[in-house]
């Protein structure tokens, strides 16, 4: 049976390397959620100060704001398409697949 899933390091990922297929499904206002897909491309510098920004009036002070879990699940928002609520309503392996996705967009510009 073909599957478009695949496993690897315990992070589910779709066949497409641009999207998360979640171990637990999200139910939000638009609807179930069962994979995530990013779109980092669409995010420039400007979005990337803005968040940062955003961040930072959360109370955020983590010293280089690329480590910051909130400045990560914030640009996983833009990305997706998805509410900020949203990603942080995630179950924590969901939660912890989705920010390595937005890692590896800011730490190797993995695509």
């Amino acid at each position: 049976m073909a599957t478009d899933k695949k496993e690897t390091a315990g992070i589910i990922e779709a066949e497409d390397k641009n999207s998360v297929v979640l171990k637990k499904s999200l139910d939000t206002k638009e609807g179930k959620i069962e994979k995530i897909t990013f779109d980092f491309e669409k995010i420039t510098g400007r979005d990337l100060l803005n968040i940062e920004k955003t961040a930072r009036s959360m109370g955020d002070n983590t010293p280089s704001i690329t480590f910051s879990m909130t400045y990560q699940a914030l640009i996983a928002a833009r990305a997706t398409g998805l509410k900020y609520d949203d990603i942080l309503d995630l179950k924590g392996f969901d939660f912890t697949s989705v920010l390595g996705m937005v890692n590896g967009f800011l730490f190797t510009g993995d695509l």
